[in-house]
């Protein structure tokens, strides 16, 4: 069997998996400041866009303190330190219901580290059978 088919196989899967690792990996930011997008990862690098603050980016990967971005407008670098990723960014939520509160208190009492901790009354008289991943919990 000629070799050369099989390399070209390899490549290819290689190159497949390599690309979608990379897609995998990239991450939303936004710009925290306004921020110059410039061709390469350093300042001597000419500028190639201007991102505004809280505009959307998407991260491809950093080198250093430089971060490659996606964007509407022409992809380049920006420094990671004017860049906000998405599970850091802070959120303002407006609750119109302020006499209600979703937040369950009860939530940890089921799990086995946190069912001696008497948090309030009504949680004491609850009884707890099982392993740390199962577990039937029953209160009267």
């Amino acid at each position: 069997m000629p070799l050369r088919p099989i390399a070209i196989g390899l490549a290819s899967a290689l190159f497949a998996l390599a690309a979608g690792a990379s897609a995998a990996s990239a991450a939303t930011a936004y710009a925290s400041s306004t921020v110059n997008v410039r061709a390469g990862a350093g300042t001597g690098y000419a500028v190639v866009g201007v991102l505004r603050p809280g505009q959307r980016v998407e991260i491809d990967y950093c080198k250093g303190a430089w971060c490659l971005i996606e964007q509407r407008g022409p992809d380049g670098w920006v420094n990671a330190n004017y860049l906000n990723a998405d599970r850091y960014r802070d959120r303002d939520y407006y609750d119109d219901d302020d006499y209600y509160d979703d937040y369950d208190d009860g939530f940890y009492l089921e799990r086995p580290r946190y069912r001696a901790r008497p948090i309030y009354p009504f949680y004491r008289s609850q009884a707890c059978f099982g392993r740390p991943n199962v577990s039937f919990c029953f209160s009267n």
